[in-house]
């Protein structure tokens, strides 16, 4: 597979696939340094906070999914640090930026046509 394929199957993949859904996030309750998760709704998305232990530090993790559960962004917030550990939206960027710069429009618009 050559690289401009394997940045098709990562914008697939980015696009249709998530990493991560709402109900894994309960399967880390059963982990002794996860103290807490919760679930809000926020607007058309789902919002889950998960708190755990670090070090003897505790961290708060934020979660928002889509209507269809994928995972859009994930943050870490430690102290007054934010973290961004996943960005759908800029990780589909991303890749869209490397196909036009390598590529050029002609082959982007040959796979989002």
């Amino acid at each position: 597979m050559d690289n401009l394929e394997k940045l098709r199957k990562e914008l697939w993949e980015t696009t249709y696939l998530t990493p991560l859904r709402p109900n894994d996030l309960l399967e880390n309750t059963k982990d002794p340094d996860y103290l807490n998760i919760s679930f809000s709704r926020e607007a058309e998305s789902l919002k889950g906070e998960l708190f755990f232990k670090d070090e003897e530090k505790i961290i708060k993790a934020e979660y928002y999914f889509d209507c269809n559960d994928h995972l859009v962004i994930a943050k870490i917030i430690e102290e007054n640090d934010e973290i961004v550990i996943y960005d759908r939206e800029q990780r589909k960027a991303d890749i869209i930026s490397t196909i036009m710069k390598n590529y050029g429009v002609k082959e982007l618009n040959s796979f989002v046509s």
